[in-house]
């Protein structure tokens, strides 16, 4: 019986280890809900973030003989997925008759590339992998009583070629999910452990976004009464008093908020909180609601200071309408933070410096932004029609995917000139002559 099954994050370097150890580093909820759901089906568990853990090779290597993995399922993003191939070819080289399972986004849209060119790695599971991962393991339980291509969500190969077979499908009641399995890391290597997911899917078309893509377009929420169970259960465990909702979109259900609001305060605890909204969903008496039970932290993603930018990615929303929203929910106490990214497919000159210019009215009116680069991540709507898009994209290697990296150019802004925009946007450094 194949019973021990280790789950690693892995993570793309040193550097990025150091950033995020010094950032508001949190737990990959992804892996810690499909431990769960494999504990509950008697399978022994253990968890390896290697975002947060410091291994020499040797030491890591000891780290899994130790435990001695029947399976070990290694979670990949996209930037993350060259230093997972070096993890999973450690393992197959020093642990006899193991098999390795890939999934996460990179792999559910990179997956014939991937099965082609890693022989080391066995099955990749696509999209959602709770049950996906559940049923392989039966199937390598009892192989004969339960074959394969009976395991939905499973690429693998066959003989010469690759097998796909049919996907599993979404997960629609996400109350039968048991809470994320935190016992299973060290979570004083986090500085946000206190964190939750309380929905799946995206209503959003944005088209530098693969949220859609890997979650579908219906938006999939746990009952606000399920939530508050997991707030008290985490409270409990991490004795720490602000946690983070970390869904796309917290604010989709107008009713679910307005539950969860009024438990949250029910249930008395000395708790502050942060979430992440949609300028085009977010209302003031959502802001109101939001404030009165002690959201404290609310993140919303502008991206551009152009309107015709904003019409062009698909983000659905009124410029001066949600920088209305962003100032009420800022006179209101709220900590605002905006996102934003220079680099789209459409951006001119005129629309980055539009871009930074408001990031600078934003700045001195004491709400907190971000710049990133526009990265076309696969799965996304740029990274599958980038030529039709007029988009170059210019990375080597699956490395250089990552925010603060410019990757692309289009014919209005060269690499070069992106790279200086996103300088001056995370440096909050604007030239003499910016108006």
């Amino acid at each position: 019986m194949k019973r021990k099954i280790l789950l690693i994050v892995s993570s793309s370097n040193s550097i990025m280890r150091t950033v995020l150890k010094k950032a508001n580093c949190s737990p990959n909820l992804g892996i810690l809900y499909i431990a769960s759901v494999l504990k509950m089906h008697g399978y022994e568990v253990k968890v390896i973030d290697m975002l947060v853990e410091d291994f020499t090779v040797k030491n890591f290597i000891n780290e899994v003989k130790d435990f001695n993995p029947d399976v070990v399922g290694v979670s990949i993003f996209t930037e993350a997925f060259d230093n997972a191939v070096e993890i999973i070819k450690l393992i197959k080289k020093n642990c006899t008759n193991v098999k390795i399972v890939a999934g996460g986004p990179h792999v559910t849209f990179e997956v014939e590339n991937t099965l082609k060119n890693v022989i080391d790695i066995d099955y990749i599971i696509r999209y959602e992998g709770e049950f996906p991962f559940l049923l392989l393991l039966e199937h390598l339980n009892f192989p004969e009583e339960f074959p394969i291509d009976k395991v939905k969500g499973l690429v693998y190969r066959e003989n010469e070629s690759i097998k796909y077979n049919e996907l599993h499908g979404y997960i629609h009641n996400l109350d039968a999910l048991p809470f994320a399995s935190i016992g299973l890391i060290k979570v004083e290597k986090y500085k946000e452990v206190f964190a939750l997911i309380t929905s799946r899917g995206c209503p959003g078309d944005c088209v530098y976004c693969c949220s859609k893509a890997m979650a579908g377009n219906k938006y999939r929420y746990r009952s606000a009464e399920n939530v508050i169970s997991e707030v008290y259960y985490l409270y409990g465990k991490t004795n720490q008093n602000l946690f983070e909702i970390y869904d796309d979109t917290f604010t989709v259900d107008k009713s679910r908020v307005e539950r969860f609001c009024g438990l949250l305060k029910e249930i008395k605890l000395p708790l502050i909180w942060r979430c992440q909204s949609r300028a085009d969903i977010l209302s003031y008496e959502l802001i109101d609601m939001l404030r009165e039970s002690n959201c404290k932290y609310i993140h919303i993603g502008i991206e551009s200071g152009s309107q015709i930018v904003l019409d062009n990615i698909g983000k659905k929303i009124n410029l001066q309408n949600a920088l209305e929203k962003i100032r009420y929910a800022n006179k209101k106490g709220a900590y605002i933070f905006c996102s934003f990214i220079v680099g789209h497919h459409c951006d001119t000159k005129e629309t980055i410096e539009s871009t930074l210019k408001l990031i600078k009215e934003l700045k001195a009116e004491g709400i907190d932004v971000g710049v990133a680069a526009c990265t076309p991540y696969p799965g996304t709507y740029l990274n599958n029609n980038a030529e039709k898009l007029g988009l170059k994209i210019h990375a080597k290697k699956w490395r250089e995917y990552q925010f603060g990296n410019p990757i692309v150019s289009n014919s209005n802004v060269s690499l070069e000139e992106l790279r200086n925009y996103l300088f001056r946007g995370y440096k909050g450094f604007f030239l003499p002559n910016d108006n």
